[in-house]
């Protein structure tokens, strides 16, 4: 009896001995990516970023294949008897859980690797560097207009902090990241807006290349000072207000205005003015728009002017170049008039594009 337990008292000493072995590389790992002072924030980037993070599903996913794999064996060397096809029906039963676990543990990174050529692009503006507790963030507005924060190395972050200048203009971070893990590949300072940005921005046929014409395009869709107000209420956007002010304004005077706040499924936003410019009382959905106010809060790279002036990410120099010398300037403000348009831009601090103000008389 003691001779027929030998071989089987070996192969569980050999069990616990690879499961020590396992253990082991598994702490050695832990130590090398979370406690060694060298490697303390270098591993939030690129595949080390992707294996750093997802740590802990990587070694689930290991433990669960060795377990199944040992209980595989088990059953299998109990029932050598048995036929192929319940042989195979056993490895089976055993090998497809543990599977399904390393899919739905790995499946986002392990898709990133296979993406690993095309990286998704993220320009960010607004940006600002963060640092606490030995993490090292970048965080900045997108082209959604949504705010976003990316983990980076210390290397790569210090050598934004040693570059950044907080009082230079028009200064944008360009992201590469992995797009299911949104971890970082790459970032870089883009002074200005690229220009291979600018050539991939959707223009509507319909936006002309004069400012005169006082048109503005949101999500595609091009809006003219003049038009009736339902050609916005048809697009989608909806007018903030009562049912009590709703009932009150649902007709206008001849010669009287009424302003309006409106917003889209989106959450931009939008101050107008729209004016009876009739002889009779009509319904306000059929007054003219004489004013449209913009801010780039939640706009995204969504609104722009003619000649792919984008509202929150054009530079004031940009404009200047594309439309001309202003009729009047102030500090961080251009004003363009004709005898019935006018368009006022308001930049920020930095040079960027942050308000459009465009009216008809």
């Amino acid at each position: 009896m003691k001779k027929a337990n030998a071989p089987s008292k070996i192969k569980w000493v050999f069990i616990i001995l690879l499961i020590l072995i396992i253990l082991a590389a598994a702490g050695y790992g832990a130590y090398y990516f979370y406690f060694t002072p060298s490697n303390q924030g270098q591993l939030m980037e690129g595949i080390l970023g992707l294996v750093y993070t997802n740590y802990v599903q990587i070694l689930i996913s290991v433990a669960a294949l060795i377990i199944m794999c040992f209980i595989a064996g088990a059953i299998l060397s109990h029932h050598k008897e048995e036929k192929k096809l319940l042989r195979f029906l056993t490895v089976l039963i055993c090998l497809v859980p543990a599977f399904l676990v390393v899919f739905f543990l790995l499946k986002d990174p392990l898709m990133d690797i296979a993406s690993i050529q095309n990286p998704r692009t993220v320009l960010l503006s607004n940006v600002v560097l963060e640092q606490k507790k030995g993490q090292y963030d970048v965080s900045g507005t997108d082209q959604n207009g949504h705010l976003q924060t990316y983990r980076l190395n210390k290397t790569s972050w210090q050598t934004l902090d040693d570059t950044w200048d907080e009082d230079s203009k028009d200064v944008f971070a360009q992201v590469e990241i992995f797009p299911r893990t949104q971890i970082v590949r790459s970032i870089k300072v883009e002074k200005g807006l690229p220009q291979s940005l600018i050539n991939k921005l959707s223009m509507n046929d319909r936006l002309s290349d004069s400012w005169q014409d006082m048109q503005l395009q949101v999500d595609n869709q091009v809006y003219v000072l003049n038009d009736p107000l339902s050609s916005l209420t048809q697009s989608g956007w909806t007018i903030q207000q009562t049912e009590f002010e709703a009932k009150k304004h649902e007709n206008l005077d001849a010669g009287k205005s009424i302003e309006l706040d409106l917003e889209n499924k989106n959450g931009m936003q939008m101050h107008i003015t729209v004016t009876n410019t009739t002889d009779q009382t009509i319904e306000t959905s059929q007054a003219s728009i004489t004013q449209i106010v913009v801010h780039r809060m939640n706009s995204g790279m969504h609104m722009m002017l003619a000649q792919k002036i984008v509202l929150g990410w054009s530079q004031q120099d940009t404009v200047e170049e594309l439309y001309g010398k202003p009729t009047s300037s102030e500090e961080n403000q251009l004003q363009y008039q004709e005898e019935n348009e006018t368009l006022n831009l308001v930049f920020s601090d930095q040079g960027i594009l942050d308000q459009i103000h465009m009216s008809v008389k």
